[in-house]
């Protein structure tokens, strides 16, 4: 909605189905990939912005592991 596109139009740039999209948004489904380079694409933001959520759980998760060497 902050940049004017609807759900319609952003599945559309980002070559997914918006039920694919929406299940993004409410966390239901982690995004691929292609969906998070896409966002960063589109929105000129980097994953760790426009999925904070995310980005603190692999980042914990990375850190933990690393921390196991």
């Amino acid at each position: 909605m902050q940049w004017g596109l609807t759900q319609r139009e952003l599945s559309a740039l980002l070559g997914i189905s918006e039920s694919a999209l929406s299940l993004c948004e409410t966390q239901v489904r982690q995004p691929t990939v292609n969906l998070i380079l896409g966002i960063e694409v589109v929105f000129g933001q980097s994953a760790r912005k426009a999925f904070p959520a995310l980005y603190a759980q692999t980042e914990r998760n990375t850190l933990r592991r690393a921390a196991a060497f």
